[in-house]
């Protein structure tokens, strides 16, 4: 990885709900502010954490709110 890549894994500089800044692995898409744009390749690169009920759900074809 490059070194601008890696200052995007280890630095704080994603914004939490309520402003705080924390590294990408200490939260996921859904900690996001809602004006972001929900990547999951992205999110994934970066080393976010990942909603996996979410994702197993969606594979299975279902919806989240169902359960």
């Amino acid at each position: 990885m490059s070194e601008f890549g890696n200052l995007l894994v280890l630095k704080e500089w994603l914004p939490t709900m309520n402003g705080d800044f924390v590294r990408p692995k200490e939260l996921s898409l859904d900690d996001l502010p809602g004006s972001f744009i929900s990547d999951e390749k992205l999110a994934d690169t970066l080393g976010m954490r990942m909603n996996v009920v979410a994702k197993l759900t969606e594979q299975a074809g279902n919806q989240v709110e169902d359960f």
